[in-house]
């Protein structure tokens, strides 16, 4: 896992004010495999009142898993890499990332109580420190094994979003 000690939200969240109710008091196991960490982040997502029925939902959780386990994470690179898995533009990426986040009412008050910071949301840097944050302090122990998250695959969500953008062309 990456080592987030620049991470302000992490330096400065009330370690009082937390709790681990929204996440029931479940935590996963300590060392994951790169699909069982993918998994986790998506339910953590889930829990964080993010939409997992929008199409950058499962961008962000691939950028926030690529945040938290890449030691040498750049968000630009992280979205070329998820534009590549994905067989799509950059700025679709970049569009879905931020659409998700504008849609996210409830997130930051909700990001907020749990660092026990105030928490403001400009960009997809700030929500990724945000939720890097909030993921490294309520679930310190895991480690991602075999985090390769740049392998390629095909799935029937990415070729139902490959002929929904050629037939918008014609």
């Amino acid at each position: 896992m990456r080592n987030l000690s620049n991470n302000n939200y992490i330096a400065s969240a009330d370690k009082s004010a937390l709790g681990l109710g929204i996440f029931d008091g479940v935590l996963p196991k300590k060392h994951l495999s790169e699909n069982e960490m993918h998994t986790v982040v998506r339910d953590f997502l889930a829990r964080l009142k993010f939409d997992i029925h929008t199409v950058g939902y499962k961008y962000w959780a691939k950028l926030l898993q690529l945040y938290l386990v890449r030691d040498d994470y750049n968000q630009d690179a992280s979205i070329e890499v998820i534009a590549e898995r994905y067989g799509v533009a950059n700025s679709l990426i970049k569009d879905n990332l931020e659409t998700l986040i504008e849609r996210n009412s409830e997130f930051v008050p909700l990001a907020s109580k749990l660092l026990g910071v105030d928490v403001t949301i400009d960009s997809i840097s700030d929500a990724a420190d945000v939720l890097g944050a909030i993921f490294h302090i309520y679930f310190p122990q895991i480690e991602c094994d075999e985090c390769d998250v740049s392998r390629s695959h095909i799935n029937f969500l990415q070729v139902m979003e490959y002929v929904q953008r050629t037939s918008k062309k014609d």
